[in-house]
């Protein structure tokens, strides 16, 4: 006996899935167990009728030496902690075919895998199951729950569908590959289930004060929204219906309500002020983030943490992680000053956050990251990678120029780093000052283009110069704002987590100053060509030309 293949049905008639394995396993109930023990035939263990666990089960479940391997082990895994807590220890042993597809850019769904890899019929999942588990699992719309008495022959079919799913299982296994779903890949796949096992620790207090405030606010704005429209928009959320009111009464005709198209149109200075105050309350309404706060209070466990937050595999394609329930990977960036964010919590912790902020929403969604909270007598370590994505890929083609932005010398002083900001910023004003003053004069034309080609590099490569460049960035940042006509962002002086892609875009703007030339001369296009060509051999020059200049050196993978 070297393998257990394992597969559960359960029924859950307060929290459903959607809330999240943890949250569900804590309520659920065991109604089928379907195994087999090697290639040998397939068991349905009918739990409603009082039967126990098999002992070859059992004795499976207990042997350290049996690989246990299951369809989204976590979910079967977790269920089976709560039942079986003695005999469900470390994760190490468990082997999972659907992270076994996804390792492989391979659907998850145990039916399509079916299907690709041509799974013969009679082991294929049965769709009409799917109709059987929705009917056992939970309770119909009505609350009613239907079991082996009130519905004995769906039943029986749903005995039968256990067991194809088992032997599914086992034939998508020996079909699909492996190299990517062992070794250290494999240890890595046990290593996440860890953390999602571990979790985190949630301020539930926090998260119930935002869901009570954000409700709150969303409340007025669709009262507020009424009242503007007389009643022919109820909510700002009524995407048709606010476009249709702002066209008839405002003859403004907006193609669409995204941010990007809201916000162009309140920049400008003719608009009507009802129709500005519509769309700013529009703005506030259509503040996704917050729906997270929902999503954390229906997944959150009895003991105030929250697990399952990471998919292993998730991005077919790169093999990333992606996010599942509430989406630690994809945190909105606040929008507040770190101290207003302190004063807001403490504000809607005591459920006084209307008085001092005027949007609730814009507080809830900058609030977010602090639902996170370390355990009592704990504290949170944040750490990164600086471009850890962009070193991984430049290692992986060999480019070994690209690799590093991190000095191997000892740390600069205060004065090193003032006399070699000076030194590195003087250079470029000496050699390119002409060409930056007639950019200034011009505005167009070749020598912008340069002096926006010349600043942007010095820039992305400012850490050429120390480990800590922030004053540099923020010069540099400062002269490409004012060369590209637009206001520097607000935090300039923070060092960017790819310059690689600023480069990138500096280039593209670049390559636009040419444009008007290509319009109607021949000598404009050679010159467009010309500057595409050279533009896409800066990011090869530069690393040579520059790490010279500083001495630097090019370690591999350093963390930030």
């Amino acid at each position: 006996m070297t393998t257990l293949w394992l597969d559960l049905e359960t029924y859950n008639g307060t929290t459903p899935i959607s809330a999240g394995t943890h949250r569900y396993a804590e309520d659920a109930e065991i109604l089928l167990m379907a195994y087999a023990i090697d290639d040998g035939p397939v068991q349905v263990v009918d739990m409603t009728a009082g039967a126990k666990a098999p002992r070859e089960l059992q004795a499976a479940l207990a042997d350290p030496k049996v690989k246990i391997w299951a369809h989204n082990s976590h979910f079967d895994r977790t269920i089976l902690k709560r039942a079986l807590p003695e005999l469900v220890g470390d994760p190490s042993r468990w082997r999972d075919t659907m992270v076994q597809a996804l390792a492989h850019g391979l659907p998850g769904s145990l039916s399509e895998l079916c299907d690709i890899l041509r799974i013969p019929q009679d082991k294929a999942k049965d769709k009409e199951a799917r109709g059987l588990m929705l009917t056992f699992s939970k309770p119909d719309f009505k609350g009613r729950r239907f079991t082996s008495l009130t519905n004995p022959h769906e039943w029986a079919k749903f005995l039968n569908y256990a067991r194809l799913d088992v032997e599914a299982m086992r034939a998508v296994h020996k079909a699909l590959p492996r190299w990517n779903y062992a070794g250290a890949e494999l240890e890595l796949w046990h290593l996440d289930q860890r953390i999602n096992d571990r979790g985190v620790q949630i301020d539930v207090h926090l998260v119930e004060a935002c869901v009570e405030a954000v409700g709150a606010a969303q409340a007025g704005l669709a009262l507020r929204t009424a009242e503007i429209t007389n009643g022919s928009v109820q909510a700002a959320t009524q995407r048709d219906a606010l476009l249709a009111y702002a066209l008839q009464e405002y003859g403004v005709g907006l193609p669409d309500l995204t941010a990007s198209t809201i916000e162009r149109r309140l920049q400008d200075p003719g608009l009507d002020e009802g129709l500005r105050e519509l769309l700013r309350i529009r703005q506030q309404a259509a503040t996704s983030s917050t729906a997270k706060y929902t999503a954390l209070a229906l997944s959150v466990s009895a003991d105030g943490r929250l697990r399952g937050t990471l998919q292993f595999c998730g991005a077919s394609r790169t093999g990333r992680w992606s996010g599942r329930l509430f989406q630690p990977q994809n945190l909105p960036r606040p929008s507040l000053p770190q101290g207003e964010i302190v004063m807001g919590i403490q504000a809607l912790l005591a459920g006084g956050a209307e008085l001092i902020f005027d949007d609730i929403m814009e507080l809830a969604s900058s609030a977010l990251r602090g639902a996170i909270i370390a355990p009592h007598g704990r504290k949170l370590v944040v750490a990164d990678l600086s471009n850890i994505e962009g070193r991984v890929a430049a290692w992986l083609a060999g480019a070994s120029f690209a690799l590093g932005f991190t000095l191997e010398a000892p740390c600069f002083t205060s004065l090193g780093l003032a006399i070699a900001a000076a030194a590195f910023l003087g250079l470029f004003l000496v050699v390119f000052g002409p060409i930056l003053a007639a950019a200034f004069r011009v505005r167009c034309g070749l020598g912008f283009t340069v002096a926006r080609v010349v600043f942007g590099l010095c820039h992305v490569y400012s850490p050429f110069v120390a480990p800590n460049t922030a004053h540099i960035d923020a010069v540099c940042m400062w002269v490409l704002a004012t060369l590209n006509s637009r206001p520097a962002p607000a935090n300039s002086g923070d060092a960017p987590l790819s310059r690689l892609s600023s480069l990138q875009r500096l280039i593209n703007a670049a390559d636009s100053d040419f444009s008007f030339a290509t319009r109607s001369s021949p000598l404009g296009l050679n010159l467009k060509r010309t500057a595409s060509a050279a533009s896409s051999v800066i990011d090869t020059v530069a690393p040579w030309i520059l790490p010279p200049v500083f001495n630097t050196t090019w370690p591999i993978l350093t963390p930030s």
